[in-house]
């Protein structure tokens, strides 16, 4: 069986804020295999690479060489198979928990009828029902992004055993 994740020398460079002439390589030769099940972390001190080499993970940037596959199909654009948490709270303040726990699903062109059910699902596993129509109080808004970035158009469990994982930064 292929990996869920397969990162094969992947590097990744950018051109200098400072110096626009300069580049500068945030990710170099880097290989990373995540087997299906598995449960990984990247650790590492400020500015090495761990958010951008989840981002490559997520498709919301393209290395600059190597290749990324997910699952054994290369990835082409957004990963469909991730959700992607970020490393601050990224909810939208105007909406309430069950708009942002929806929000992922809508922009994947879910009904919005058919987002609402799964949204309430989620809410309801998580032990969040009653709790849809309030503004996202900072007690609720980790959580029920966390949950969000596992919500996606199949509505599958966030976890290994459906091939879906969570990114986080």
């Amino acid at each position: 069986m292929s990996p869920a994740l397969s990162l094969d020398n992947v590097s990744c460079t950018f051109l200098s804020r400072d110096d626009p002439s300069q580049r500068y390589t945030a990710v170099s030769d880097t290989t990373l295999i995540v087997g299906e099940g598995e449960f990984v972390s990247v650790v590492g001190p400020t500015g090495c690479g761990k958010t951008t080499l989840l981002n490559v993970a997520a498709g919301l940037l393209a290395p600059s060489t190597g290749h990324v596959k997910i699952f054994g199909d290369p990835l082409a654009g957004i990963n469909s198979r991730a959700g992607y948490m970020f490393q601050s709270d990224a909810l939208m303040p105007w909406r309430n928990t069950i708009e942002n726990v929806i929000a992922g699903l809508e922009f994947r062109g879910i009904t919005r009828t058919e987002a609402l059910e799964q949204g309430n699902e989620w809410l309801q596993r998580v032990g969040l029902s009653g709790f849809g129509g309030a503004l996202s109080p900072p007690a609720l808004g980790r959580h029920a992004q966390a949950r969000g970035a596992g919500a996606d158009a199949h509505s599958q469990p966030a976890d290994p055993a459906h091939g879906r994982t969570v990114l986080g930064t």
